[in-house]
Parts: C-alpha cells; structure tokens; sequence
C-alpha cells in the first residue's frame, strides 16, 4: 500500500498458492482507489516459482521499455525521498540501495543494517534501479529474495559496463519483515 502513493507504475511478481493474496491485494487497491489520493497504476503478473533477477529484467524491459524501473522484494517499502531518483540520468548507471530495517510491531524506523564492525552494510543492498531496457550484459540468473543475492547482483553489476551507486544515505527503503518467517528458506 505504501509503494502505491510512491510510484506511477507498479507491478507485482507474485506466486499464487490459495487466492488469498490476490483477495488482499485486490482489497487494498480497491481502498486506495477510493481514498481520492493519487495511486499508482498496478499489474498483477503472476509466477509460478520464485524469479530470477534476469526474468524480473526481462520482463519490465519487455513490457516497461523506457520507465526507470525499480527491483526489489515485496517487504520493502518507500517514502517520498525516492523522489530523488525522477529525472536522474542513469545511462549506464545501476543505482542500488542498502536497505533501513524497520522494527516489527513499533514500525519504527531502526537504521541502516550494520555489519560486524557497526559500520553500514552499504554492500547489502535490496533495491535495483535502472533505465529499461538493459544496456549491457552482466550474470543475473539467480533467485531474488534469496540469502546473499544482493551480494551477488552487486558483484555482477560491478563487472559490467554499468556505473553502480548507493544513493542510500539520502534515498530511504524500509525492509519491513518478520523476523520469525524467513521467505528465503
């Protein structure tokens, strides 16, 4: 609902195993459609198993050609600094964003993760943004959402032709997520 208010254009992945997250989804919208305020256009593509960052690629190159395209997982969320990125120049550019966790139940904003010596993980990264189509080649057939698929996006994406930034400090994206169910598992 939160990415709704944030984006013109927005399409879920998503796998359907009883009905009921269409149901919700469809409730949603419905809601915020009725709210006056301005909401994003949605497309609802369903899968049937976990994508790959090269088939989430593919498909908003195929079906968005031309949009600044954002990537990440269903638990992430935005607020108004991803304002930001509109009407940047991204030729040849990879913007990705390290993610702030959002503690479960307060909903309080708790920081950027922090790696073992309290420093910002910046090399985490749960956001991928790029101007459709794709440019240049680079290794992106791997599972997203999965344990340490940032990492290897971030690696790959190095190695290519692309420029690649972490505009994290002045970009905000919430990782909203309960820590009792690990969907990577």
């Amino acid at each position: 609902e939160r990415n709704i208010a944030e984006f013109d254009i927005l399409a879920l992945y998503y796998e359907e195993q009883n009905g009921l997250f269409m149901q919700r989804a469809q409730e949603a919208y419905a809601k915020l459609l009725n709210s006056g305020d301005a909401v994003a256009q949605v497309y609802f593509i369903n899968i049937d198993s976990r994508p790959t960052f090269k088939s989430i690629f593919h498909s908003i190159d195929i079906n968005f050609p031309g949009v600044t395209a954002f990537v990440s997982n269903a638990d992430i969320a935005f607020d108004d600094t991803i304002k930001l990125v509109e009407g940047k120049d991204l030729e040849d550019v990879f913007l990705v964003l390290s993610r702030k966790e959002v503690v479960p139940k307060v909903h309080t904003d708790d920081g950027l993760i922090m790696n073992q010596f309290g420093v910002p993980n910046t090399f985490s990264a749960d956001v991928w943004i790029y101007q459709a189509p794709l440019k240049h080649y680079f290794k992106a057939d791997f599972p997203i959402g999965t344990f340490y698929c940032d990492s290897f996006m971030n690696y790959y994406l190095g190695k290519s032709d692309y420029r690649l930034y972490n505009p994290c400090l002045s970009v905000n994206c919430f990782h909203i997520h309960d820590p009792v169910f690990n969907s990577s598992e």
